[in-house]
């Protein structure tokens, strides 16, 4: 969405989250886990401006971090989360 797309109710509060400075967020590991897949799904959208593409990727790469804290198996399974010659082939479910 571009910005005279946005509703203008919406504008305002969303240049003032742009100049904030960052937030804190408790996950669980196992939903951030979760949210870093989807992120690295997510990011494969041609419909995401270059921008979009880029913050969704920082915000998967911060929890991408801590979780490597935990054990460093999750973080190569991880990593490879954003090569796409580890997808699976769309025909076939993932489970």
């Amino acid at each position: 969405m571009s910005e005279p797309d946005l509703p203008d109710e919406l504008r305002g509060p969303l240049i003032k989250l742009w100049r904030m400075p960052p937030i804190s967020v408790k996950l669980l590991p196992r939903d951030a886990f979760t949210a870093v897949a989807a992120l690295q799904y997510a990011t494969r959208n041609p419909q995401l401006s270059d921008i979009q593409r880029q913050q969704a990727v920082a915000v998967a790469r911060v929890m991408q971090a801590a979780l490597a804290q935990i054990d460093p198996i999750i973080n190569k399974y991880l990593e490879m989360g954003w090569d796409t010659r580890y997808d699976a082939p769309k025909d076939d479910p993932p489970f």
